[in-house]
């Protein structure tokens, strides 16, 4: 599997603005500083999965299986989603995780505790998903060619450059190690082939967010769960919930709906 980086841009810590919870939920694919009430409720009910110490929110399971990827057995078929009580946690929704070896292009089991939110510390920089160790994927599934991914992430400790790489965007566009370890990097890159983007973890770092952006640069606000190009598909009408609606708008209600990747007014 060819290994891919995309172009990133330092943006300074101490642009905190930028980082607070209303911009990033305005102009964010994934928002990981925070977590919905549901999703708070969910993992604290759901002790198998998840562990509530002080501030942090570890899984507390492991995650995904061992195997080769290849052609007919993609990396997604390996990773899974974040659940808690019986369902798929909203702040991840439509992403899977699991450990990938580039040298090898094997997946691994994530283990317990790699995988840490932590919405209420006090420390600004430390509200993020965690990464804990490397070669750690969040694997973005059935995306189109052309397609635009910018990721927010920064090292967990100041004497090591830490970043994620990047598999199955163009080349030319690269994610490369940050000038500093304590800066914000805000990294981006263009869907090579219609199929999953996955971002992996050098070592311990944060990640604050991923944005989406279909090929004309609109922000896709809700993840929805892009198939391969088939024509009858292109056409799929979705609410803001993500939920499938039809295809005709003429049989719907007034409102704002997404197709491929945009919202549209009725």
């Amino acid at each position: 599997m060819k290994r891919n980086f995309i172009f990133a841009t330092l943006v300074c810590a101490a642009a905190s603005v930028f980082f607070s919870t209303s911009l990033h939920a305005q102009t964010s694919t994934y928002n990981f500083i925070q977590l919905g009430a549901g999703d708070l409720a969910a993992v604290q009910k759901d002790t198998k999965l998840w562990t509530v110490a002080g501030t942090q929110i570890k899984n507390a399971a492991v995650l995904g299986k061992a195997g080769k990827v290849s052609a007919t057995h993609p990396i997604e078929s390996y990773a899974a989603s974040l659940m808690a009580d019986g369902k798929e946690l909203e702040a991840t929704k439509g992403l899977k995780f699991v450990t990938y070896i580039h040298n090898s292009n094997d997946c691994k089991i994530v283990g317990a505790g790699k995988l840490i939110f932590d919405p209420t510390n006090k420390e600004v920089n430390k509200k993020a998903l965690s990464l804990y160790g490397s070669n750690l994927a969040i694997v973005l599934p059935n995306l189109k060619k052309g397609m635009k991914i910018s990721a927010t992430f920064m090292s967990q400790t100041s004497t090591q450059k830490r970043y994620l790489t990047s598999y199955n965007l163009d080349a030319g566009h690269t994610f490369v190690e940050p000038v500093s370890a304590t800066v914000h990097t805000t990294a981006e890159g263009t869907v090579a082939q219609d199929g999953a983007v996955w971002l992996v973890s050098t070592n311990g770092l944060y990640v604050y967010d991923i944005t989406l952006k279909d090929a004309d640069g609109n922000l896709i606000t809700t993840y929805i769960n892009l198939q391969q190009t088939e024509t009858s598909k292109d056409n799929r009408i979705y609410d803001l919930s993500g939920r499938y609606v039809g295809t005709d708008f003429n049989v719907l209600e007034h409102g704002v709906y997404i197709l491929q990747g945009r919202k549209i007014l009725k």
